[in-house]
């Protein structure tokens, strides 16, 4: 069954506005304006493919598609609702010819359904390709293709606000990228569980991005960020190689669980970047900031405050100018000392750029779910 956060979505076509109402239950009800359209069961003028559906709808139009299995390479012309019965026995297998679904106009939202086995020939072949705005993608099964979902501009428009809402979906052993963002701005992605693929999530040069929720492990990279201005929040980011691959400036890190990595957060030669609230635990290397050619020299200027730093083999490596205030470091002297209780915490006393948490804190903080780790 569709777990999760249910909604009614009640749509107006006059108004052209969208009601969504919060529900407790474990179905999704979506009651529209437009006509529904069935695909399988037993129903008469039932539809046997997805695809005749969907090009016998019109905009406004909902799609809902029984349990079973389709091999199709469905394309989305139309701003409808498809909907599938529940998101197990529901499957679209796309058999490798192409993407399995293909979203190309905005205002689509596609629920419940396991899509799988993608083409792996392209870069941006996907289960899901969408080089649209305003869709919502939610409570899927996505796995075994060569991206779960690629998110694209396709008019080559610098930082468009695509609005799109990525959330509740399990994706997992996909050949490249569980999520990838290219080019777009304003996207939230909440509550995915994204793991087994070489990188969990990739966002390009996009802007005000926002990735809340997830949890993001056991991949090789679990999130790798390009762009500007992305806010990453309440997220476990946890057994993968890297965990977090940063290449941007005034992104916001907040309340994030980053554990058993590698290198917990790898910032590349960026500047104005903040960490807070964070509990950095059981990494090789907790945070790592540095330099990267064609960019800054060195990460520089970002701001590290109020994290845990726990059981990490190295908390953090930096060579230039960071600002470190009230972190928790479990090595810290004045822990165990009273004579250092008022004595800062040195990262690096290399010259001309020390590093030094003047006020360390002497109780970790309470972040939400860390002791779990």
């Amino acid at each position: 069954m569709i777990k999760g956060v249910v909604s009614i979505v009640i749509i107006s076509i006059l108004l052209g506005s969208i009601l969504v109402i919060p529900v407790s239950s474990e179905a999704t009800i979506i009651v529209t304006s437009g006509s529904t359209l069935y695909v399988g069961g037993s129903g008469p003028g039932n539809y046997t493919k997805i695809q005749y559906a969907i090009d016998n709808a019109t905009s406004g139009d909902t799609v809902f598609v029984y349990s079973g299995t389709y091999y199709e390479n469905v394309v989305v012309d139309k701003s409808i609702e498809l909907i599938g019965e529940n998101n197990e026995n529901t499957i679209i297998d796309g058999s490798e010819k192409t993407n399995v679904i293909k979203v190309i106009v905005d205002n689509v939202k596609i629920f419940g359904f396991t899509i799988k086995n993608s083409r792996k020939e392209k870069y941006n072949d996907a289960g899901i390709y969408c080089n649209s705005k305003n869709n919502i993608f939610s409570h899927n099964l996505i796995y075994e293709n060569q991206n779960g979902l690629f998110i694209e501009d396709v008019n080559s428009e610098s930082y468009i606000d695509a609005n799109n809402y990525v959330a509740n979906n399990k994706i997992i052993k996909n050949n490249k990228c569980g999520l990838y963002l290219a080019g777009i701005s304003k996207n939230t992605v909440s509550n995915n569980n994204i793991s087994l693929n070489p990188t969990g999530i990739s966002a390009s040069e996009g802007r005000k991005n926002i990735f809340e929720k997830n949890i993001i492990k056991n991949n090789v990279e679990g999130l790798d960020l390009r762009g500007y201005s992305y806010l990453i929040m309440d997220n476990i980011i946890s057994n993968n190689s890297q965990g977090i691959h940063l290449l941007g400036e005034d992104c916001e890190f907040f309340n994030n669980i980053i554990s058993k990595n590698s290198k917990g957060v790898y910032v590349h030669g960026d500047v104005n970047n903040k960490f807070e609230n964070n509990c950095f635990i059981n990494n090789t290397c907790g945070i790592h900031l540095q330099g990267v050619a064609g960019h800054q020299p060195y990460a520089s200027r970002n701001i590290i405050i109020k994290n845990n730093f726990i059981n990490n083999s190295n908390h953090a490596y930096t060579f230039n100018f960071q600002i470190w205030f009230r972190n928790y470091w479990d090595d810290w002297n004045g822990l165990d000392y009273h004579f250092y209780s008022f004595s800062p915490y040195w990262l690096s006393k290399i010259f001309p750029y020390p590093n030094v948490d003047l006020l360390p804190a002497k109780e970790p903080y309470d972040i939400d779910d860390w002791g779990k780790i």
